[in-house]
C-alpha cells in the first residue's frame, strides 16, 4: 500500500498495514485490509460491525468465506504481527506488557490463557491460544520475557 495520496491514513499506519499484509497471499490482501480498517473504526472490532462500517466491495458471504475457508494462515499473520510489535516498540515496553513484578522483584508470567478456564467452555479458545503461543514463541528467543 502506498501512503502517498492517502491523506486520511497516517503514513505509519499505512506502513504497518502493508507489513502485516505481506504475511498473506496477494489475492487476500484487499479483503484483509478492508476488514482490518473496518474493525479499527468500530468500537467492538467484530467482523459484522467492520463490514457495516465501510462500503465494502464484496457481499458479506465473500468475507465470511475468506475468514472461514480462505487460503491464508492465522499463524503466519500472528507471527508477522509479533514481528511488527517487536520492531515498533522498545523491548522494555514489551517486557512490561508481558510480565508483572512481585514484591520480591521476580517476574511472573501472565500468559494469554490467563482468564480462560476449561470448565467454563473455553476449550476452543484455550487450544487457539496455545497454538498462537507456540507460533510466536521463537520470535522471543534471546529476549528476557
Amino acid at each position: 500500500m502506498n501512503a502517498k495520496g492517502q491523506a486520511g491514513i497516517p503514513g505509519e499506519l499505512c506502513n504497518w498495514i502493508t507489513f502485516l499484509a505481506k504475511a498473506l497471499p496477494l489475492r487476500s490482501t484487499d479483503t484483509f485490509i478492508e476488514l482490518l480498517i473496518g474493525a479499527m473504526l468500530t468500537p467492538t472490532g467484530f467482523v459484522t460491525d467492520a463490514y457495516l462500517m465501510l462500503t465494502m466491495r464484496n457481499h458479506w458471504t465473500s468475507y465470511y468465506k475468506w475468514l472461514q475457508q480462505g487460503k491464508w494462515s492465522w499463524l503466519a499473520l500472528a507471527r508477522q504481527f509479533m514481528r511488527l510489535v517487536l520492531a515498533s516498540v522498545t523491548h522494555d515496553v514489551v517486557h512490561l506488557a508481558i510480565i508483572t513484578r512481585r514484591t520480591s522483584k521476580e517476574p511472573v508470567a501472565l500468559p494469554l490463557l490467563f482468564r480462560l478456564m476449561p470448565a467454563s467452555s473455553n476449550t476452543g479458545k484455550l487450544v487457539a491460544a496455545n497454538t498462537l503461543v507456540r507460533a510466536v514463541q521463537s520470535l522471543f528467543r534471546g529476549l528476557r520475557v
